[in-house]
């Protein structure tokens, strides 16, 4: 979530809170509450004084079984259990008549990874296994997305999912047939039959409701198992970053509880977690209308992530917002107004967790169109059989739109 509402000039402070597009512009802190009695203070945030970190390594391991909800969980089986009613989505993607109470599922919880593969007690791969650090193994090496080196990486097919139009934050769910989007302040999934198909309309979902209250609730994200989640939540004109779980892929998520070791007293937006849950990523608002993005590393010893720390190398005096990482974690896409005042798509890589980012460039078209849009809200779906980038643009104005792009190589 970029802070500047398409159409609207930097400077411009606009001081309501508009619910559920990715790009809407909220009321920030104090001085935003006073502005929006017309005192014309504008929306002024302090810079929250994260320290530079280069290296983004940190300690933690990876595992519960069973899903019990701790970061980095990796375990848990379904419980194909359920009941349905209108309204609401399935996790196989159906949807059927009058509201939900249930979301039928079978099999067991997996994370997504691609090819054939497992993980080993000792880390080491033999080829298409995943490592405990979450990345792949065998003949693939250095930064990738979906197996594809960033020089070889082409996008085309752009779609606009539906005429649905104030939708944000699209997150991939791994079945490749859930989209949970954020919509009027409150998750619900959009679904299709297969990949590549069109998806639905929006509707709520009973995995998801317990998430949704009379706040604002914004772009979300799970761990590999599906079973824990952590997600941006306005409240007291604050966004904070909230963290849930679950007992298994079947059920709704439990009550979320405040992170309060990464939320801060500004705008805390934008969390992304790890494939192994051992960093969770996140673009806190510093100054007006800007974001840099950060990242906490779990400390296993003391059950909590520590202080959030600035990515190294991406960092400028603009904006820096939205990231989304590959599964190696060594290529970051994320929304940046570096260029002109309009935010763009931007891809860097790294050659390990440890290093900084370079290599920083503006994604061509169809992505980053040509025009005066603005782009946000970018999700990277790397499944076995699809590789995807999914953001949203005003490109079709009015309103914003989630739009698909196919990955491929050259």
């Amino acid at each position: 979530m970029s802070r500047q509402e398409p159409g609207k000039n930097r400077g411009e402070a606009d001081c309501t809170t508009l619910h559920g597009a990715g790009r809407t512009l909220r009321a920030a802190s104090m001085a935003g509450l006073l502005c929006s009695f017309g005192l014309g203070l504008g929306c002024w945030l302090d810079n929250p004084g994260y320290s530079a970190a280069g290296a983004d390594g940190g300690d933690g391991d990876s595992a519960t079984d069973g899903g019990s909800g701790s970061a980095g969980s990796t375990g848990g089986a379904t419980d194909p259990t359920s009941s349905g009613s209108a309204g609401s989505v399935s996790d196989s993607g159906s949807t059927t008549g009058e509201p939900t109470t249930g979301e039928p599922t079978t099999g067991e919880s997996t994370g997504s990874t691609t090819g054939e593969s497992t993980t080993t007690d000792s880390g080491t791969t033999t080829e298409g296994e995943t490592t405990t650090d979450g990345t792949t193994g065998g003949e693939q090496e250095g930064p990738d997305i979906c197996g594809i080196k960033p020089a070889d990486l082409v996008f085309s097919s752009i779609k606009e999912l539906n005429s649905s139009k104030d939708l944000g934050d699209p997150v991939l769910l791994s079945d490749g047939l859930r989209l949970v989007v954020s919509k009027d302040g409150d998750f619900k999934v959009m679904t299709r039959a297969k990949v590549g198909d069109q998806f639905s309309a929006p509707k709520a979902s009973m995995m998801l409701n317990t998430l949704n209250t009379d706040d604002t609730e914004s772009k979300i994200t799970f761990s590999d198992d599906e079973l824990e989640v952590y997600f941006s939540r306005e409240s007291n004109f604050n966004h904070n970053i909230w963290h849930a779980v679950r007992a298994n892929a079947g059920k709704s998520f439990g009550m979320a509880t405040l992170v309060q070791e990464v939320s801060s007293e500004v705008h805390d937006f934008d969390p992304h977690l790890s494939p192994n849950g051992e960093r969770l990523y996140l673009a806190p608002e510093v100054g007006v209308f800007n974001q840099d993005i950060v990242v906490a590393h779990w400390i296993e010893e003391q059950g909590h992530f520590a202080k959030p720390q600035l990515v190294g190398g991406i960092n400028s005096d603009d904006l820096e917002a939205d990231p989304a990482l590959s599964r190696d974690e060594l290529v970051l896409i994320f929304v940046s107004d570096r260029e002109d005042i309009h935010d763009d798509l931007f891809i860097a890589t790294r050659s390990s967790t440890d290093a900084a980012f370079g290599n920083v460039t503006k994604l061509p078209a169809p992505v980053n169109d040509p025009g005066d849009d603005r782009v946000s809200d970018v999700f990277i779906a790397d499944l076995p059989d699809s590789c995807e980038l999914y953001f949203v643009s005003d490109r079709n104005f009015p309103g914003t739109h989630i739009y698909r792009v196919q990955i491929s190589s050259k």
